[in-house]
Parts: C-alpha cells; structure tokens; sequence
C-alpha cells in the first residue's frame, strides 16, 4: 500500500527474531519489515470489519439462524468484495477496489498461513476459550476463498489457484456469495424501495463517520510503529466505507494492551470494539514464521 518509513531495523528484527522458524542464516530485509507491517495492517483491518459484523448484527437486530461468528465473517466478506458491477465504469472498478481486496487477501492469507504453519488458533486462545466458537481456520479460509470465488472469479481466481483451492465447485460458490449478498442487502435496504436505502448511504458527500480511531499510548516500538503504518488505512475504511452504514449510535475503535488476550472483542454495553495489540504482534509473528520458513528451504 505504500513505502514504510526508514525505522530502526535492529530494534525490529530483535523483536522479530523470536520466530519459530529464525535462524542465523537469514535476516530481515526492510522488504521484509515492510511486509510484515502491511500483513499485520490488512488482517486487523479484516477483523475490524469481522467486529463491525458483530456490531450491526446488534444495533439493527439482524435475525442470526446459525453461528454469528460465521455471520460477522459473511459481513466482512461482503464489505470487501468489490464487483464490477457495482461501479460506474470498470475504471472506477480498478482505482475503488484495491484497497478492499487487499484486506480481505490479508485476512484470508492469515488462516491460510496457520494452515502452512501446522497450527490452528485453538492453541493461541486455548480451546475453552470464548474464541473457540469461531469455525475452524481452515473452515474460515475455505468459507472466504468460497465468497471469492463465487462474485469475481475473474479476479481471485490467480489468487486461489495459488492457493491450491480451484477445486472449489464454481456453481456452488456462485450460490453462496450471492445468498448472502442478497441477505445483506435485505438487512440495508430495511423496508425501503428501490434506491432509498434505509440503513445504507448512496452518495458519498452524506457519509457519516460513526466509529471513531484511538490506540492506546505505547512505549512499544514495533505498536508505536503500527500505528504509524496502520492509522491511515483504518481511518480510510472507517470515513469512506463504514460511513455508507447509517449506524445510529456513536462508537470508537480502540487499540489497547489486554493482559495477554490475543484477541479483539465488540463490548455492546461500551459502544466499543476492542482491538487487543496481542493480536497484532500475533499477525507481526505470523508473518514472520511464513518469510523465515520460504527463506528456510
């Protein structure tokens, strides 16, 4: 998304080294470094809009029929999504779509990783953790690639093949994302007709911005270094994709230490998501674990 600023590399790659699959033969570029930090961006952006889920699933009491984790997942794939058809021109298609699809790529890749990895997220939260409701990682990937799939294949194609999931059956993914889109779409309309959306803003010049940015003051370098990186693309998602949902209430996006807690949360009672920065040394180290393994063999 954009070139990182020159920062301290030994402080970072001190901080990084702790990899499990570090080794002396090999150190951190600033390629690296930069990588890291922009995975660690889009997969906390992915799972904002997996919380901002959670949070409209409240605030316009959307009827859950199975899992809400698995809702929460669909509302971020559908926010992320972006299609043709949707645009003025496939130009406009090109320039607006960028941004989201490199998200969703990034949250998707995380599950993927950990499938890589031999790991699942059972032993980061601990299997009777409130996280273990989540469908499996490797479900998660397949339910993401599936939505992928199904609305723009022309265009995550590459990515899945790369991925060794083409084999997912294109009549049935086609099937899946446009149930839920449609489902979506029922939710935002509400009971208005034709372009008169209810709960969803057309025209940009009357976006609201409802959920508001703040990270906790760190000494941290490499959380310091985050939100340096990461405030930009947040704040953009936040002022000019969320703005089009006509939340009601006011809401803030915070960014703080949770004792340990690898984890983010909506807390309804506090009109808050909680982004824990465990979470994103967790998306850090992900990362890391892929570089030194591809750089391993």
């Amino acid at each position: 998304m954009k070139n990182f600023f020159i920062i301290n590399l030994v402080i970072l790659i001190l901080s990084f080294t702790k990899s499990t699959f570090a080794n002396e033969e090999y150190e951190l570029t600033q390629n690296d470094i930069d990588e890291i930090y922009e995975f660690a961006t889009n997969a906390s952006m992915g799972i904002i809009f997996h919380e901002i889920g959670h949070l409209i699933v409240d605030e316009f009491n959307v009827p859950i029929f199975n899992n809400e984790e698995d809702v929460a997942d669909s509302f971020m794939a559908w926010s992320l999504i972006q299609i043709p058809d949707e645009y003025a021109s496939y130009e406009d298609y090109e320039y607006y779509a960028e941004e989201p699809h490199k998200v969703i790529k990034g949250i998707s890749d995380y599950y993927y990783y950990l499938t890589l990895l031999g790991r699942d997220t059972s032993e980061v939260y601990g299997k009777d953790s409130e996280y273990a409701i989540h469908s499996t990682d490797n479900k998660r990937f397949f339910n993401i690639a599936c939505f992928m799939k199904g609305s723009n294949p022309e265009v995550f194609n590459t990515y899945i093949t790369k991925r060794g999931f083409d084999y997912i059956l294109e009549d049935q993914c086609d099937y899946n994302y446009w149930q839920m889109s449609d489902a979506w779409w029922d939710v935002f309309k509400g009971s208005a007709q034709g372009e008169e959306y209810e709960f969803w803003e057309v025209y940009v010049e009357n976006y609201v911005q409802k959920i508001f940015l703040n990270f906790q003051d760190t000494n941290v370098n490499i959380h310091q270094y985050f939100e340096e990186y990461a405030k930009p693309t947040i704040l953009y998602f936040l002022q000019n994709v969320i703005a089009q949902v006509k939340l009601q209430e006011d809401y803030i996006l915070s960014f703080e230490y949770c004792g340990g807690d690898i984890n983010a949360y909506y807390i309804s009672s506090q009109n808050k998501i909680l982004f824990c920065y465990e979470l994103v040394e967790e998306f850090m180290n992900v990362k890391t674990d892929i570089i030194f393994l591809k750089n391993s063999l």
